[in-house]
């Protein structure tokens, strides 16, 4: 990424660490397990194929952040800001979902909706998925977001980056 020392994590993450039985071996934080990486390969976000995401998955490849990637998510954020700006309805971000997409959501409410929906899509049941596949759905979001069609905050996207370049892969149920 592009100032990977920047990025730490909470000082609570880094005091609950402990080892579980049910992650063979990796380190699960609040979240994050760990395992262990030998990056020797530099990959830029916009070349990332489905061979580098496997390599970054595996870690055996670190993931470079470019100013082309990060110009098209900002664009991209700037466009949602103005449509939402000029009283245009976005889908998810300031009207509801699947069947409630018409209803329009009042601008003190987005930020609880968007809580919300975090709360929702955070929820699963299940084993983890192995700390490769867990880093290959982050890599292949990455890829996604970076295309600039998402309307993500330009910040989503280095911080993704920073998972990828340390040793971490979100706890995610099967």
């Amino acid at each position: 990424c592009r100032k990977p020392s920047e990025f730490r994590f909470p000082e609570s993450l880094q005091l609950k660490a402990r080892i579980e039985p049910p992650f063979r071996g990796l380190l699960r934080c609040e979240g994050y397990l760990m395992g262990s990486t030998n990056k020797g390969l530099k990959i830029a976000l916009t070349d990332l194929d489905r061979v580098g995401i496997a390599d970054v998955a595996h870690g055996v490849a670190t993931v470079v952040l470019n100013d082309k990637a990060l110009r098209c998510v900002e664009a991209s954020w700037l466009k949602m800001e103005g449509l939402i700006a000029n009283g245009q309805r976005v889908y998810g971000i300031n009207t509801g979902f699947g069947a409630l997409g018409h209803a329009a959501i009042d601008a003190a409410d987005r930020e609880l909706g968007q809580r919300n929906l975090i709360y929702h899509l955070a929820t699963g049941v299940g084993q983890p998925l192995k700390w490769k596949e867990a880093r290959a759905l982050v890599a292949a979001r990455l890829v996604v977001l970076s295309k600039g069609h998402s309307g993500c905050h330009v910040d989503v996207v280095p911080h993704l980056c920073a998972i990828l370049n340390s040793d971490l892969a979100p706890w995610i149920p099967s």
